[in-house]
């Protein structure tokens, strides 16, 4: 009688083990970074020094220059509200 309990359960807990362990990860998604400087006139840093960091940290991170964009508005609000 006692046998008859243990298989019915050994058997649901196999379904459930194999349930659970069926299903492959989904890949990473792999999207395009895109970086908008203001402008140059009010600051040189943003061309002279933050696009330089940003090439840097990009390229520490081992993205290649296909894998992101660095534009600079030249001051217009449009260029920066798209």
């Amino acid at each position: 009688m006692r046998f008859a309990k243990l298989v019915p359960t050994l058997v649901l807990v196999g379904f459930t083990v194999m349930a659970c362990g069926s299903s492959p990860a989904p890949a990473a998604s792999k999207g395009k970074i895109a970086v908008l400087l203001p402008d140059s006139q009010s600051s040189s840093r943003w061309e002279n020094d933050d696009r330089k960091f940003f090439v840097a940290a990009f390229a520490a991170a081992g993205l290649s220059t296909s894998d992101y964009s660095i534009v600079n508005a030249g001051g217009s609000a449009s260029t920066q509200q798209t």
